[in-house]
């Protein structure tokens, strides 16, 4: 679901994006119901207009409007278009560049970016946990279902992407903040693309198919187990946000990223509260949407490098809870489940800088 529809009847601002419905036109200058655009009654008007007031055509070189014509390919035309119409630019735009491959002979997953010239460079990897690993993973549900209770309001208003949580730290809003909330769809729709080919390659079941007695309390997804999807998604937007809010004082820059980042924990954690993830799916998640965030921002601006990480779940402790200020940077030589191999640059997507640009302005 976009955030641009969510902000649509959320809070009392339906209709307030302008971009949610904009296709239809309805309502768009009190012409809804019979009168709006695409209804019979509509339709048959403008015909009948027409032929009442259009004349003798009339096509000389004096007598046509001018009308720019717009250089091949330009990102300036991006503004011109719908909402929907953008977003599947820059999806293009984010998607043709990913690659998603397996080590051979292992359970090892890439996903890579596939440069302008020259080999792939790894984005993210992740290696299977053994599944005695999700087994012992058990008695924290049975431990965190004991919040269930307190946490149920929580758990049921982040099933979709919580904007309202992401909006109460960032002051996002539909009318002033219009771009940002673009460039956090379109940051979200990468996360999405990326950790289901994860979920589907590593195919981890998930904790009720283990035992009848975790009972979730909301509908298990019909997807897999790791990683979290929920977590990936929230800690890529506290990235994104943190970068594009980023304060100059140190002190409120520090205070905006923390609490992005226990936002991002607590969403992911109330998914193991309700019943549907192991906490070592959101350690996963975490370094997925990290990582993915630090590309996107790549893509975005052209500066800085990412790092390039590595979940391994062979590596994975059982008896540990997920934490949400773990070192993803640690080397592959301390053992770590999760570790860095070394960091890379992608090259700057003009449409996504664009839309960078039209985003840091709103703040």
């Amino acid at each position: 679901m976009s955030l641009v529809n969510l902000f649509s009847g959320a809070s009392g601002a339906s209709g307030a994006s302008g971009a949610s419905g904009a296709s239809g036109a309805s309502g768009a200058s009190g012409a809804s119901g019979a009168g709006g655009f695409g209804s019979p009654l509509a339709t048959n008007a403008l015909i009948l207009h027409r032929d009442g007031i259009v004349g003798e055509w009339q096509a000389g070189d004096d007598e046509l409007l001018d009308v720019p014509f717009p250089g091949v390919d330009s990102p300036s035309q991006l503004e011109k278009w719908e909402p929907w119409v953008r977003a599947t630019v820059l999806d293009f735009e984010l998607f043709s560049r990913l690659s998603f491959a397996r080590s051979a002979g292992s359970e090892r997953f890439t996903v890579e970016h596939r440069t302008a010239a020259g080999p792939s460079v790894p984005i993210a990897s992740m290696i299977r946990p053994p599944q005695e690993t999700f087994k012992a993973q058990l008695a924290f549900l049975d431990a965190y279902a004991d919040l269930r209770e307190d946490r149920a309001n929580e758990i049921l208003a982040q099933l979709v992407p919580p904007l309202a949580f992401w909006t109460s730290i960032a002051n996002l809003h539909p009318g002033r903040t219009r771009w940002t909330i673009e460039l956090l769809d379109a940051a979200l729709r990468l996360a999405v693309f990326v950790e289901m080919r994860f979920k589907h390659a590593l195919s981890c079941p998930r904790p009720l198919e283990y035992s009848p007695q975790v009972q979730p309390m909301i509908l298990t997804p019909g997807h897999a187990s790791l990683p979290s999807g929920h977590a990936t998604e929230a800690f890529m937007v506290a990235k994104v946000l943190h970068a594009l809010r980023e304060p100059s004082q140190q002190k409120a820059k520090d205070l905006l990223e923390e609490q992005l980042m226990r936002q991002a924990a607590r969403i992911a954690i109330n998914r193991t509260v309700a019943g549907v993830h192991f906490p070592m799916d959101s350690t996963a998640g975490r370094m997925l949407g990290i990582t993915l965030g630090e590309y996107f921002l790549s893509r975005c601006t052209g500066e800085g490098t990412f790092s390039k990480r590595v979940f391994d779940g062979t590596r994975f402790v059982e008896g540990n809870d997920f934490s949400w200020n773990e070192s993803l940077d640690d080397a592959e030589a301390l053992g770590k489940h999760v570790y860095r191999t070394g960091t890379s640059e992608a090259e700057k997507s003009h449409f996504l800088a664009w839309l960078w640009g039209k985003a840091a302005g709103e703040w």
